[in-house]
């Protein structure tokens, strides 16, 4: 758990550091992070991150939020640090997870409801950018690795 700490912290910081005196939105940054957040490329031709990487990963940002469970839904409250726990990053996403069409959920955003596309796996949710852009008020795209 140490190790795997140490690298989303070493790669996350100086990719943050970065991202943030650019000006850009948590989403880009998690998407220029490859590898830090768990993360796999659904049916639909979208990467789908997990929610909670995303948090943990921004930590300290000005970008920072805090992912829960509360009555019943995902909340989310912005502005604020994480305090969840690191998950492990699954050593595999199965090929049926990654065909599932997502389905909505609502997930609580400061207070106010919105309904997005997730997909489950093993008690996380997965989000798209847009996805995510829609919870966090975000102009987030994906940008290609250059080679």
């Amino acid at each position: 758990m140490e190790k795997v700490k140490e690298i989303l912290l070493a790669g996350g910081k100086a990719a943050l550091d970065s991202a943030v005196e650019l000006g850009r939105s948590v989403v880009q940054l998690a998407a220029r992070l490859g590898g830090t957040a768990a993360s796999f490329v659904g049916a639909d031709g979208a990467p789908y991150f997990r929610m909670r990487d995303l948090a943990y990963t921004f930590n300290g940002s000005k970008n920072q939020f805090n992912v829960s469970w509360a009555d019943g839904k995902v909340a989310i409250t912005t502005s604020t640090a994480y305090d969840g726990e690191l998950f492990p990053l699954p050593v595999r996403i199965p090929a049926a997870v990654q065909e599932q069409i997502p389905a909505d959920i609502t997930v609580s955003v400061d207070g106010t409801d919105i309904t997005v596309p997730a997909i489950l796996f093993d008690g996380h949710y997965y989000l798209t950018v847009d996805g995510m852009n829609a919870l966090l008020g975000t102009n987030a795209t994906i940008q290609e690795k250059a080679a």
